[in-house]
């Protein structure tokens, strides 16, 4: 999903007039060096995905539907 979500957000950027895609992607490169972004580690990740499933196994999370619909959200 996560790669579709920036697919989509790749089209929407250069469907802009050239000087606004200039100004994104201006903005976005200072933030990258402003902010010392760095790929995830094998072991972030990993424990990442162990807190994750964890929240899940405690049913802390939320349905597709909640997270769309949140007039029908449950609060948890």
């Amino acid at each position: 999903m996560a790669q579709e979500t920036l697919k989509h957000l790749l089209l929407v950027v250069l469907s802009l007039p050239e000087q606004d895609q200039a100004w994104f992607f201006q903005q976005l490169r200072q933030h990258i060096v402003s902010e010392n972004v760095t790929p995830y580690s094998m072991e972030e990740i990993d424990a990442r995905l162990d807190e994750t499933e964890q929240q899940i196994d405690e049913g802390r999370y939320k349905t597709t539907h909640q997270v769309f619909h949140p007039q029908h959200s449950i609060a948890v």
